[in-house]
Order: C-alpha cells, then sequence, then structure tokens
C-alpha cells in the first residue's frame, strides 16, 4: 500500500510541475543572484526533470538592447557600479519557442550588483 501510495503522489508531483513550469506560459527561472561579475539564476523545470537540460537555452539582454544566447543560465555583467535591469527568456526546445521575459533590477551594493527586484511575466 505504502509503494502504491508514494508512486500516486510522485505521479501527481510531476503532473504539477509539468503544468506549473510550461515555460510557454512563465519564465521558470528563479532565485537570481550575482556572484562576481555574473547574474546566475535558476531553471527550475530543468531541476525538477521536466525537461532535458540539453535542451534548454537561455536569453539575456539589457532592457532595449539585443538578445544574447547562451546555454547556462547565467549572465556576464559588465558595469558593477551601475543599476541595470535585465530581461531574461528560457527556451525548453532548443530555441525553437521563447518564455515571457522576466526582469531583474540589479542595484549598486557593497562594490558589486545585488537583485532588487524580480518580476516574471505571464503569457
Amino acid at each position: 500500500m505504502a509503494d502504491l501510495l508514494s508512486r500516486i503522489l510522485a505521479e501527481r508531483c510531476d503532473r504539477i510541475a509539468q503544468a506549473y513550469f510550461d515555460w510557454r506560459r512563465i519564465d521558470p527561472i528563479d532565485v537570481p543572484v550575482v556572484r562576481g561579475s555574473t547574474l546566475t539564476f535558476r531553471d527550475l523545470a530543468v531541476e525538477a526533470g521536466v525537461v532535458d537540460a540539453s535542451a534548454a537555452r537561455y536569453r539575456h539582454r539589457p532592457r532595449g538592447g539585443d538578445w544574447l544566447l547562451d546555454s547556462d543560465p547565467v549572465v556576464p555583467l559588465e558595469d558593477l557600479g551601475s543599476p541595470v535591469t535585465i530581461e531574461l527568456e528560457t527556451s525548453h526546445d532548443a530555441g525553437e519557442t521563447w518564455s515571457p521575459p522576466a526582469r531583474v533590477m540589479l542595484v549598486p551594493s557593497g562594490g558589486g550588483l545585488q537583485a532588487a527586484e524580480f518580476v516574471r511575466a505571464s503569457g
């Protein structure tokens, strides 16, 4: 009985993760953190095993700038002394379809930058 209950709960958890981490509706990234001169973030859909990490692509741009592509959830930062807003989008089909944008506002703090605001748009 315990095995059956465990399997049912695991399947339910997988279905919830698939619905919630659908990158076509909302960008499934979280926890933006500045480490040195790099902004990192987590892709919750990849971490939950909902999508294959090899198909994950990320793109970012400073607000109004050109999109830059990457296969890792990282953004190199150039000016660590000025506030900047970065838009992020995620694809889990190797760049065919992109998520609605997420926006991270970074502000100067202690000689570097820190995330001050994180907003996801929904599609």
